[in-house]
């Protein structure tokens, strides 16, 4: 019996197996599932995937599937964008974590995994475009600067007394998608001197869908605009996220020195703009291209000509949408004039070469007539048939826009 007593006794010198989950390890009180309080903390990458593994370790199947599906490919990105909230979150309001499952950066994390709020990040990335996205980088930016002097406005290197920053800053890796976010933050403070007309008008008029209202009531939960007052370093949170939302926008936007495709967005001395592909730091792939004086192209790239399928809409309207080949009209396309921003009347359908109306066409004209023939170097050359507003017609031959005789 003595001996049964001893067996049990040494077993209670033994502490009992907990295993660790999301609520006990990252949400419990005083627990936080990132390593910046320690002397050496760890890279980004190695506190996220520690994030993760705990997530996915989770024992109640309903959690488990909710976290599960946070964390496939689909929707992984937002997941990234949510670690990083949290992290700085913690760090920029210390005194939360006390709270445990009540502190605000623990309850704003959570209802993204579980009401599978995942899926509507996800749904409003797909329906605002980039520029949109990168709107929200510009506001945080735009909000740091009331707490630096103009001389220090975008400069990590004073900010960086922020482990946060530190490690997020680090873990972008190449030097010129530094430069990129670096350029965009003083293209903000600009904005907030010189703002732009159409950039206020568009916001005005833009009207988020639901799955971003969604998205907006988690990201308020965690604080970041309504307690300022509460924020331990209110440059480096506010720049913090200012970094998070350009790099959820567009991955940080990396040139890839491996050949490969890589989405980023280039901003040219002449004032024109790329967002789209790039390989071999060439265009290439899909993108869209604004050109200073209000041209935009939209479609195929091939090492920085426009090819391939393709739209053209000029800054007075015109259109065409059809083939190109290295930066040209070739191929079958339609242009369709446009006056005062008002369809005119006038649509060519037909063949292109080098820029030009070549081959088989057909020219509708404001005034209701029409040319079906051929055209060479954008006249009608050859064979052609041409029908009177008035009901009249002639079909014969022609030689630079006149009839043959």
């Amino acid at each position: 019996m003595l001996k049964s007593w001893s067996f049990f006794a040494i077993l209670l010198q033994f502490p009992t197996l907990v295993f660790p989950s999301v609520e006990t390890e990252c949400f419990g009180r005083n627990r936080i599932c990132t390593s910046l309080s320690s002397t050496n903390p760890d890279s980004w990458d190695s506190d996220f995937s520690r994030f993760r593994k705990i997530c996915l370790d989770q024992t109640d199947p309903k959690l488990q599937a909710y976290y599960t599906d946070g964390f496939k490919d689909s929707s992984l990105k937002t997941t990234k964008t949510i670690f990083s909230m949290y992290s700085l979150c913690h760090e920029g309001y210390p005194v939360c974590r006390e709270e445990g499952l009540t502190c605000f950066c623990n309850t704003a994390t959570k209802q993204y995994f579980e009401t599978q709020a995942y899926l509507s990040f996800v749904a409003c990335r797909k329906s605002t475009n980039l520029e949109r996205r990168k709107g929200q980088s510009q506001y945080f930016f735009q909000l740091s600067f009331n707490y630096t002097t103009i001389r220090d406005v975008c400069d990590v290197e004073k900010i960086l007394d922020s482990e946060w920053v530190k490690q997020y800053w680090n873990s972008i890796k190449y030097e010129s998608t530094k430069k990129q976010i670096l350029k965009y933050c003083r293209r903000s403070a600009v904005k907030i001197i010189d703002p732009s007309p159409a950039e206020l008008e568009t916001n005005n008029k833009f009207v988020p869908s639901s799955y971003c209202f969604q998205v907006s009531d988690i990201l308020k939960q965690f604080q970041f605009v309504g307690g300022l007052g509460k924020q331990q370093y209110q440059q480096a949170t506010l720049f913090g996220v200012g970094l998070i939302a350009y790099c959820g926008a567009c991955d940080c936007c990396e040139v890839n020195t491996d050949g490969q495709l890589a989405q980023s967005i280039i901003t040219y001395i002449g004032g024109d703009v790329y967002e789209g592909t790039l390989k071999d730091g060439k265009r290439n792939g899909e993108g869209v291209y604004t050109f200073a004086e209000g041209d935009v192209y939209r479609g195929s790239w091939k090492d920085n000509s426009r090819n391939g399928q393709g739209v053209m809409t000029n800054s007075n309207g015109d259109v065409y949408e059809g083939s190109w080949k290295d930066g040209k009209r070739n191929g079958e396309g339609v242009y369709t004039w446009f006056t005062g921003g008002t369809y005119s009347g006038q649509v060519h359908k037909g063949s292109y070469k080098d820029g030009y109306r070549n081959g088989q066409g057909v020219l509708t004209s404001s005034n209701g007539d029409v040319y079906k023939g051929s055209f060479k170097d954008d006249k009608k050359n050859g064979k052609g048939m041409k029908t009177y507003a008035n009901g009249y017609f002639y079909e014969g031959s022609w030689k630079d826009d006149k009839i043959v005789v």
